[in-house]
């Protein structure tokens, strides 16, 4: 090629090397498809011989292989001098490289059009090089047309096809000339046809020659269309009048478009501008047999013939040429055949303008998926120069255009990730099936952290190039981010939460297990009676106390431990590393005196206090969930003995809370095999002096422990969840119970069911209750539910309205153990209750003029004023039976009436129709 620096001629090698490699693989793995394969030629059985000239051995081996297997023979020469050497032999037609050291392609052009032995070869030029004026130069040298490199070989077939094309009609018609004036000298009385026919013909090969030049173009179909329709209906001598029109298919939908059209009438261009294929019978006609004459009623009542052409290829039919007679003409043979001829040629070109319309819009869709996939994409080699990239890459780098051409793709890589970058990208162009994804940081030229992506890897073609594609993650890894946060950490308090502090605690327990004298101390904190003061001030208050609470002990606490907020009111602390675990202790002593501290809201004083439950690395734990398990045992314990203290997880306990486990386990095995049994207490009126009523009272015949008393079960019950199924249970069989005894004796008894804490607690306790009316026939008024005022208290606005709705069933309700607990008088007007019973202490230790005796009056009285019933329980004596019945109580029950005895004792004993008499 030229030694001569020239512009792009840098640009214009790669390109030429990265088409020689294309081409290459393209001859070796896939055969060509030719869209103009098949179509007749001017002389199809001429066997051409090409001269192709270039300084590349690889563009020569390249061509030679498209040529030959276009069925051409083919000459090379490697220099401009060889080329002029060679073109002696009469070649019909030489490829020609412009840019050749020594003699280039336009000085070997110029001495080949000055030899009169290979003036007349055609010579199609090719070169990287497409600026207009660069064109203009290699035509004025003489060529007759120019491929740009790296070029598309089916354009380089059609281009040498049609050029050879040319070079065989130019023959022909020379030919056509010596038989004309050789007839003319020995057949002069036919000179004047001859000339004519001639004439004739040479205006239809001068349409096709045309037809064939204007068909590379760079013109639309329609204007190409709009140009052949002219050049038939202005070829002289025919039989055709200056009026017709083409349709072509709209891609194959079965539906004709008029794509032009010359002098046609309105009425024909109103209905014909859609017909359908198999609307139209000419067209129809034309397709199944060829060229045929048509006849339509003209708009005066004659008659108006037209000629209609087939545009056909491979059986389907792309258009119809209609041409219309002249009058009084029928088209002979040779119109026949020359309309023939221009629809088979138009139907290679309709191909081929296709072919380059889903060309170009293939490469702009490529270019659009490229730039609007949404992901940073660019192309590097193999050592991560960026040869090209889209504008997200662009934005995600922060790179611009002119940037990246001075930048390694490993550049934009954090550069603690740029290893591992470079791994998973040999990796992936190495293994073709490796499809994984790698997230990385990208950075700046400091270095610095800028965002995430994730990385994938595509192979091309070209095994030194590959596709690289970045997604950002960035948003996605910031929100994963905070996700984590939010899991580990406290809303409310932005304090570690208990997931983080398993997580931690499990590092210490594992630390413990495994390093000799690595200690650690756990403490378990709450507010003592903060249910209050959510109930009290409102739940604003309260979490702005756990926020202050928080901020005490995060100073206290400081670095030397983990501060965690549990939930609700219950924090955590985590010493770890301590060199004696006393100093759990020493922290505790101080948290007690900090939480003492009066917390002030505005004009808002609250002052309380807090227990502390602590476990130490000295018990041998396996799982941090034993170790809170043990510090909160310790805090129900500090809880248990008054409060505001703490107590040490010991090994006394831990004793305690197996054998608690073991308790739990043996009520669930009791549950299902129905070791829970009912007594009932009766209860007396002191109007009569009989039995009003019962009360439920729930036994456990252990298998080996015999029977067990409530006090002993009902709270662990009430821990685990289990008082909810046992509670359940009770409720049901004592309205049975209690129903068969109404059934079997003349009483109306009224039975008395405690509901714990939990129960009161449940979402469906009325429908619990309801249920059990249900299935027993007890009638509603016949049950009374028992509650504690310390659990109505928790929360008495959502007691209020559950007592409504229960109270909807015409059942009683009564306060238990009424003024043993924290009492509001304000709410106890409020509660929509039956009865006050008056708790066992009170009435044990009832003796004429002591306080216990006045809290009893006080209880009577009060209730008289709300117009509420009283009951007193633990009666053992004559003489407390007469102070209660004297102090205005309308019911009591103890042992001095009966103990609690099962529902068969309570029909053979005859308590139920007993009278005890009750004085004056």
């Amino acid at each position: 090629m030229e030694s001569a620096p020239r512009r792009g001629c840098a640009g214009s090698r790669r390109r030429q090397r990265a088409w020689n490699r294309q081409a290459v693989r393209s001859i070796t793995f896939s055969p060509r498809v030719d869209i103009m394969d098949g179509m007749d030629q001017a002389d199809t059985s001429t066997n051409h011989t090409i001269l192709v000239v270039d300084d590349e051995p690889i563009n020569i081996r390249v061509l030679h292989a498209y040529l030959e297997r276009a069925g051409h023979s083919v000459l090379e020469a490697q220099s401009g001098q060889s080329a002029l050497e060679k073109a002696d032999l009469q070649p019909d037609l030489i490829l020609l490289d412009v840019m050749m050291p020594m003699m280039d392609g336009l000085e070997t052009c110029r001495r080949l059009k000055e030899n009169e032995v290979t003036r007349g070869i055609p010579v199609i030029f090719l070169s990287a090089l497409s600026d207009t004026e660069f064109k203009t130069r290699a035509l004025e040298a003489g060529g007759v047309d120019y491929v740009t490199k790296p070029f598309d070989s089916k354009e380089l077939l059609a281009r040498v096809d049609t050029h050879l094309t040319l070079r065989d009609q130019e023959r022909q018609i020379r030919q056509y000339a010596d038989n004309l004036e050789a007839m003319v000298e020995e057949r002069t009385r036919d000179l004047r046809a001859a000339e004519a026919e001639l004439l004739r013909d040479y205006d239809i090969q001068s349409v096709v020659n045309d037809l064939l030049r204007i068909s590379l173009d760079e013109v639309t179909l329609d204007e190409f269309l709009d140009q052949s329709l002219g050049m038939i209906l202005d070829v002289p001598l025919l039989s055709f009048e200056d009026r017709g029109a083409i349709f072509v298919d709209c891609d194959e939908t079965g539906e004709l478009r008029l794509a032009c059209s010359r002098n046609l009438s309105g009425d024909i261009l109103d209905n014909c501008p859609w017909p359908m294929i198999t609307s139209c019978p000419y067209s129809a006609e034309a397709a199944a047999k060829g060229v045929v004459v048509a006849t339509d009623p003209g708009p005066d009542g004659g008659k108006r013939r037209h000629i209609c052409a087939p545009i056909a290829y491979a059986g389907s039919l792309l258009g119809v040429i209609d041409i219309y007679l002249k009058d009084g003409h029928s088209p002979d043979s040779k119109e026949m055949e020359f309309l023939n001829m221009m629809a088979n040629t138009l139907a290679r070109v309709i191909l081929y303008k296709r072919a380059i319309r889903d060309l170009v819009k293939s490469e702009k869709h490529y270019r659009t998926i490229f730039e609007s996939a949404g992901t940073a994409k660019a192309i590097t080699d193999a050592h991560g120069a960026i040869l090209l990239a889209n504008m997200e890459f662009q934005r995600i780098t922060g790179l611009t255009e002119q940037a990246l051409k001075f930048v390694n793709f490993y550049d934009v890589i954090h550069p603690e990730d740029r290893a591992e970058a470079r791994e998973f990208v040999a990796l992936s162009v190495a293994n073709e099936e490796h499809a994984g994804t790698l997230e990385v940081r990208l950075g700046d030229a400091g270095g610095s952290m800028q965002s995430y992506s994730t990385l994938t890897v595509s192979a091309l073609p070209d095994e030194n190039e590959h596709v690289i594609s970045l997604v950002d993650v960035t948003d996605r890894k910031r929100a994963e981010q905070q996700v984590l946060y939010n899991a580990r950490h406290d809303a409310l308090t932005g304090l570690p939460n208990r997931v983080m502090l398993l997580s931690t605690l499990g590092e210490a327990v594992r630390r413990a297990r495994t390093e000799p004298g690595w200690k650690f101390v756990v403490l378990i904190l709450d507010l003592d009676r903060f249910n209050i003061i959510n109930e009290s001030l409102g739940h604003t208050i309260g979490d702005r106390l756990l926020v202050a609470m928080a901020g005490r002990l995060k100073s206290l606490v400081g670095s030397s431990g983990l501060l965690c907020r549990l939930g609700g009111d219950e924090f955590a602390v985590l010493l770890q590393g301590v060199e004696d675990i006393a100093m759990g202790e020493s922290l505790a002593r101080e948290i007690l005196q900090v939480v003492r501290q009066p917390f002030a809201f505005g004009e808002q004083e609250i002052v309380t206090t807090s227990s502390l439950g602590i476990a130490t690395s000295d018990i041998g734990y396996d799982r941090p969930e034993d170790v809170l398990r043990d510090a909160d045992t310790a805090l129900h314990r500090a809880k248990l003995l008054g409060k505001a203290r703490f107590e040490v997880f010991d090994y006394e306990m831990h004793i305690k809370a197996r054998k608690l486990m073991q308790l739990v386990t043996d009520m669930r095995q009791a549950l299902k095999r129905s070791e829970f049994i009912l007594h009932y207490q009766p209860i007396i009126s002191f109007a009569s002096g009989r039995v009003i009523g019962v009360e439920a009272l729930i036994r456990w015949q252990h298998p080996t422990h015999g029977l067990v008393s409530p006090v002993e079960f009902i709270p662990v019950a009430e821990e685990s969840g289990l008082i909810l199924p046992i509670g359940q249970r009770v409720l049901e069989e004592s309205c049975r119970a209690i129903t068969r005894l109404n059934a079997q004796t003349d009483i109306e008894l009224m039975l008395s069911v405690n509901i714990s804490g939990k129960q009161f607690a449940q979402e469906d306790l009325f429908d619990v209750v309801k249920r059990a009316l249900i299935v027993s026939g007890l009638k509603p008024r016949n049950l009374k539910l028992e509650i504690t005022e310390s659990v109505v208290m928790e929360n008495a606005k959502q007691a209020i309205e559950l007592l409504k709705r229960l109270k909807s069933l015409d059942l009683q309700v009564s306060i238990d153990d009424f003024g043993t607990g924290y009492s509001s008088l304000s709410y106890l007007h409020r509660f929509p209750v039956d009865m006050l019973k008056i708790d066992r202490s009170f009435v044990s230790m009832m003796e004429a003029g002591s306080d216990n005796l006045e809290i009893a009056r006080t209880i009577v009285s009060l209730a008289h004023s709300l117009s509420l019933e009283v009951v007193a329980e633990g009666v053992e004596t004559v003489a407390q039976q007469d102070m209660l019945r004297e102090l205005g109580c309308e019911f009591g029950q103890g042992f001095y009436y009966a103990k609690p005895m099962s529902e068969e004792d309570l029909l053979a004993s005859g308590v139920l129709t007993t009278h005890w008499p009750m004085g004056e």
